[in-house]
């Protein structure tokens, strides 16, 4: 091998969610000496998270905004749904970074560097050789939270931000819509708005779809949607944030070394696009099983794959009902069973309820269709 100009224990690749949480983790209850080499100058806002108060994490408690109230819109029909026990909270990209920075800087073991292009992982048998543009490092363990590219031709949850402000009170502080379904043909569409006081929220265009579109389209969404619902309101714009995130599964090849983590090691739900408290269960059950001398990996969900494959066919298949397939779900479960299922951590009672619900024939042919598809 090359030269190599510093060893650690471990390197985490990315200090996004995934790589912060994993990081937080391994500070509380290991000793590890820690590198984390991050792509980016500045951990600066690039984005808004969103996350249910249920289960508790750092963030429950540093949320910047919280809704007791979410709201699901499809043409003529609205399901509002309310909770004193269970809060939509929303955290800053920075306020994130700057929370997790406080303690890693806090913490002897671990060392983070910006502005670092990852060039090169390299497995050797015992060791893993980390090649950056300056310096070369070796690691025991490797985290890489890199993302891997867009797969063509599959299905992806694509969105346009805007946060909008203007001089008149016209927004409800206490309710978060989540879904405003916009009457597209042959795509899901909606749009999703966050009301951070009576005169500015974040505007987002969403698309479930193969396809995406060009910048003017999302702006255009969202300055007609304005116009339609504050009629007369001048608004002035921000910032902005965009995202693509897989709706598919995908397969990994991760080695004994060498582990994917975030998006790549499916950390999101391929159906829903939430994945903020899965970074906090794997990490916790990665840093189970390094302690405990297991093989480092994430067990598998056999039944929410199942769930998600099903629902994807279905929104692929009729894109046109996904409306009424939101609106049902919404409609006839309790909040804390809608937030339990979304976070990954219902039961099978609470799955049953789910699939009786749904619009069966559709639902049925979906099932087929993933039964032929897996044969």
């Amino acid at each position: 091998m090359d030269k190599i100009n510093n060893y650690f224990d471990i390197v985490i690749i990315g200090a996004g969610l995934s790589g912060i949480t994993l990081i937080l983790e391994l500070i509380k209850r290991t000793n590890k000496k820690i590198l984390i080499l991050e792509k980016k100058e500045k951990l600066l806002k690039d984005k808004n998270w969103c996350f249910w108060s249920y289960p508790k994490n750092i963030f429950t408690n540093n949320y910047d905004f919280k809704w007791n109230k979410i709201e699901i819109k499809s043409r003529e029909n609205s399901v509002i749904k309310s909770s004193e026990k269970f809060s939509y909270l929303n955290i800053s990209s920075d306020k994130l970074y700057n929370l997790g920075l406080n303690k890693i800087n806090k913490s002897k073991n671990v060392t983070i560097l910006l502005n670092q292009n990852v060039k090169e992982i390299k497995e050797y048998e015992e060791k893993v050789r980390i090649k950056c543009d300056k310096k070369n490092y070796i690691s025991d363990l490797v985290f890489d939270s890199r993302p891997i590219p867009i797969k063509r031709n599959k299905l992806i949850q694509h969105f346009y931000g805007i946060e909008v402000k203007c001089k008149k009170s016209i927004f409800d502080t206490k309710k978060a819509i989540l879904m405003d379904f916009q009457n597209d043909q042959n795509t899901v569409h909606f749009m999703y708005i966050l009301p951070f006081s009576s005169n500015k929220a974040l505007i987002e265009t969403t698309y479930f779809s193969k396809k995406i579109y060009p910048k003017k389209k999302y702006i255009s969404d969202i300055k007609n949607y304005l116009k339609k619902n504050f009629p007369n309101i001048i608004f002035k714009s921000s910032f902005i944030e965009y995202g693509k995130i897989p709706m598919y599964s995908s397969k990994l090849n991760n080695n004994n070394k060498i582990i994917k983590i975030g998006t790549s090691n499916n950390w999101i739900r391929s159906s829903t696009g939430y994945g903020f408290q899965n970074a906090f269960r794997n990490s916790k059950e990665l840093v189970d099983n390094l302690i405990s001398n297991k093989n480092i990996s994430i067990r598998s969900k056999k039944l929410t794959y199942f769930l998600d494959e099903i629902f994807l066919i279905f929104i692929e298949k009729y894109p046109e009902d996904s409306a009424l397939f939101f609106h049902r779900f919404f409609l006839k479960l309790k909040l804390e069973t809608i937030i339990r299922f979304l976070t990954d951590s219902y039961n099978f009672l609470e799955m049953l309820k789910i699939v009786l619900i749904l619009p069966k024939t559709k639902l049925l042919i979906s099932l087929i269709y993933f039964l032929k598809k897996n044969d």
